[in-house]
């Protein structure tokens, strides 16, 4: 055997190899089961996220129900737009919105393993202030991690983000351009979590806010990048108010980082 051969038998092995590791394990959601594609640390840590986010998932169930048009924008790999799915008992619609590369192809895997292609509909978009080709900065390309930084969206972002990040460009979209642009419904119920580009999120999405449709939002919100209010203060002027607010169920989470539940 050649050396080229033998090179060529070693890949297909390594290959092979880790395709079989490749598993499917269950979210830990109680109501359905609910598989997820585990190909990373980070996508079994995900299987934690009703865990982790007890009141997001009180949310959804309280809100998402049969006919309601979910957005959840920073989908990752899909775990509350799953629950959404299964609260709803799969009549409503949810857009994923996951701009990396890595994490929408599970995202994607995920929605099809479960058979809620006809419910979900992922969309490998970012979404930000303005519709433009922007720089991405990735803290990491494995599935499911996170933070990452659309270019423009998070205050600090030179600074924060190195360039020696990897970076890629990615399509932003205002969520009002892309609504009119592609005949989407106009969402009832809003999450956001996009790494501390919410602010941005949401004012590319003024149109969507002024909509008497939309009656809830979930937005995760860092003080230290708003310490001003800002993001209140701009929902305020939609007359959304805060009702709630809750904190990841993890350790390693700041005072300063918490989700906060807005209705008007």
């Amino acid at each position: 055997m050649t050396i080229l051969s033998e090179s060529k038998a070693y890949l297909r092995w390594a290959a092979g190899l880790r395709e079989s590791l490749r598993t499917v394990r269950p979210l830990d959601y109680p109501h359905e089961q609910i598989l997820m594609r585990i190909d990373s640390r980070k996508q079994l840590s995900r299987l934690r996220a009703c865990a982790k986010e007890p009141e997001t998932v009180e949310w959804i169930h309280a809100n998402v129900v049969p006919g309601t048009a979910f957005f959840d924008v920073g989908a990752n790999v899909g775990a509350y737009s799953l629950v959404a799915a299964a609260a709803a008992k799969g009549e409503c619609t949810v857009f994923a919105f996951e701009p990396s590369f890595a994490t929408f192809a599970a995202l994607s895997e995920n929605i099809a393993l479960n058979g809620r292609g006809d419910v979900i509909t992922p969309l490998h978009v970012a979404l930000g202030r303005e519709t433009a080709i922007r720089d991405f900065r990735y803290s990491s390309m494995v599935p499911g991690a996170a933070p990452h930084n659309l270019q423009g969206s998070t205050p600090g972002y030179t600074d924060a983000w190195p360039l020696t990040r990897t970076s890629l460009q990615t399509i932003s979209y205002r969520l009002d351009e892309l609504v009119t642009r592609f005949g989407l419904p106009y969402p009832e119920v809003l999450k956001i979590d996009v790494d501390g580009g919410e602010i941005s999120v949401l004012s590319g999405a003024e149109g969507c806010l002024a909509d008497r449709r939309l009656r809830t939002v979930l937005v995760e919100v860092n003080e230290e990048l708003y310490p001003d209010g800002e993001l209140h203060a701009l929902l305020g002027t939609f007359g959304f108010t805060e009702t709630d607010r809750h904190r990841e169920r993890r350790a390693d989470v700041p005072d300063h980082q918490y989700n906060s539940v807005f209705f008007r």
